[in-house]
């Protein structure tokens, strides 16, 4: 057997007396681990060059004159549902390395798909909105895990824990960290609210999410 070079870095583990050499960081992979904050960094980072290369692709079919249905115009409609489609997989990746980080199987980020078959087979059958709205905050409840759940302190099955934050990541995902975590309680408390204590968003001039899908139920049993 091949011994390593005294040259050769260092492999990421555990490198004795609780010393652990770090695993480099890749942007692609699928499966290493994501702290919270890298976590909603990466989010961050690949939203807003999606939104750039939307906001190229818009000023570019603007400054073609694509208006009519060209082929240059489809095609640059399949590249952006293709980027649609892109980042939406990177995201799915991304939640599965924090699953990673948080010594679970990254299978589970298939809960995040879990209310797309279960809401509509529970408007199908005569759920009732209470529990159409109570099953719709599975994905909220899991993405807030996602963000605020701590990982597994030194190393797992899926790796290392991630180097140190660096400074862009503690700002920057530390903003997006606050905004969405508020974001999925204030989802969260409206549909727990319309479900328990409706008159009270009411009271609040705010329309209830219960309401909304009664609303839906009745247009779609009356189509």
């Amino acid at each position: 057997m091949q011994e390593d070079s005294p040259y050769s870095p260092p492999k990421a583990g555990y490198a004795g007396k609780g010393h652990i050499v770090y695993e480099e960081m890749l942007p692609l992979s699928l499966t290493q681990r994501l702290n919270r904050l890298r976590y909603a960094c990466y989010q961050l980072t690949t939203m807003v060059i999606f939104a750039l290369l939307g906001v190229l692709a818009a000023v570019f079919a603007g400054a073609a004159g694509l208006k009519e249905q060209t082929p240059l115009a489809l095609a640059l409609v399949v590249i952006f549902g293709i980027m649609i489609v892109g980042m939406g997989v990177y995201m799915f990746a991304l939640s599965v390395r924090r699953l990673h980080d948080l010594g679970h199987s990254g299978w589970l980020v298939l809960l995040m798909l879990l209310p797309i078959v279960v809401l509509p087979l529970l408007v199908f059958i005569g759920g009732g909105a209470r529990l159409v709205l109570l099953a719709g905050i599975i994905q909220p409840l899991f993405m807030l895990y996602l963000y605020a759940g701590a990982g597994t302190a030194g190393m797992n099955s899926y790796g290392t824990p991630n180097p140190p934050n660096g400074m862009l990541v503690m700002v920057f995902g530390g903003l997006w960290w606050v905004l969405c975590v508020l974001a999925l309680l204030l989802n969260i408390a409206m549909a727990v609210f319309s479900v328990f204590a409706p008159e009270l968003l009411t009271s609040l001039g705010v329309e209830s999410q219960l309401q909304q899908f009664e609303e839906l139920e009745q247009l779609l049993k009356a189509l």
